[in-house]
């Protein structure tokens, strides 16, 4: 898996794909579009896969496609969940 499932997959780590994506697709194109855009794409099953997803937006949005990717990818970036510093981290730190 390489491209965009396997950074997406890198990011999200245990957070789904799914929730992510869906959100990013309702931003671009409203809510209203949303059940248009799963049936284009094949269907909710498309979202259990970030390869089959990828592959799906590609052959629908050809070169729009990379916009709509980065956009999902920002998102899974900007609410990924930074690792918990510990004590220890936060005491040296504080030393210096």
């Amino acid at each position: 898996m390489g491209g965009f499932a396997g950074e997406i997959s890198k990011v999200l780590k245990d957070r789904p794909f799914e929730q992510v994506a869906l959100q990013s697709l309702t931003e671009i194109f409203g809510e209203n579009n949303i059940q248009s855009l799963v049936f284009h794409i094949g269907g909710e099953v498309t979202f259990k896969d970030p390869e089959l997803f990828e592959k799906k937006i590609r052959a629908l949005f050809k070169d729009g496609a990379e916009l709509i990717l980065n956009h999902i990818m920002y998102n899974a970036l900007r609410t990924a969940v930074p690792e918990k510093e510990t004590v220890q981290n936060q005491f040296l730190r504080g030393k210096s």
